[in-house]
């Protein structure tokens, strides 16, 4: 199962990528996640041209649910990310998003991360399970994992876990409903797009 491989590697170097930080093996880190980037996209080039064919056709027919799923989304994450920041004070502040490589961040959440966690996290992993139900489940977890678990493994890691399940379940159904991988990727996209704007907010 190479999608089981792709995510190994994908929590592998987020897991690792502040002990790298400043060091030689940070370049290493680097080149896996190109090479990453690669093996994705080869691996699921057939879904993405089919995406690309029938993408302004998916759009037309599907407008309404994509609206529909993205504004319920939406209002779940801030709902979820506000109670969360209520109870959490720690877990995101103004002194670390002003601490961030703010490039590094917007390169990932524009470039990297809907190309690469859609591809690996729902095209691949998609053709591993056949269960419908088995996927949602599962997808929205692991996508929720890689955004946290770098943090260490504790209470307050697997509490602010949950914006990031909600929005895997929402790119979970979204995909499983259209089948159309490139309209992952752009809505994908769009979320982190409001997520830049929030962070650069912060500054």
């Amino acid at each position: 199962m190479l999608s089981l491989f792709l995510i190994l590697i994908y929590y592998s170097m987020f897991i690792y990528s502040n002990v790298f930080n400043g060091t030689i093996l940070e370049v290493i880190n680097i080149g896996v996640f190109v090479l990453l980037f690669i093996l994705s996209i080869y691996y699921n080039k057939s879904n993405i041209n089919k995406g690309i064919k029938s993408l302004k056709k998916d759009i037309k027919k599907h407008y309404k649910r994509i609206i529909i799923y993205s504004i319920i989304t939406l209002i779940a994450y801030s709902i979820v990310s506000i109670i969360l920041g209520y109870f959490l004070e720690n877990v995101i502040t103004e002194e670390t998003v002003a601490d961030s490589n703010v490039i590094r961040v917007i390169i990932n959440l524009l470039i990297w991360a809907p190309l690469t966690e859609e591809l690996i996290f729902r095209c691949s992993l998609k053709k591993d399970i056949n269960s419908n139900t088995i996927f949602i489940l599962i997808s929205p977890l692991l996508f929720a994992g890689v955004h946290v678990l770098g943090n260490g493994l504790n209470l307050i890691t697997l509490i602010s876990s949950l914006p990031y399940i909600v929005i895997g379940i929402y790119f979970t159904l979204l995909y499983i409903k259209i089948d159309n991988i490139i309209i992952n990727i752009l809505m994908h996209l769009l979320i982190n797009i409001i997520g830049v704007l929030m962070i650069i907010s912060m500054l």
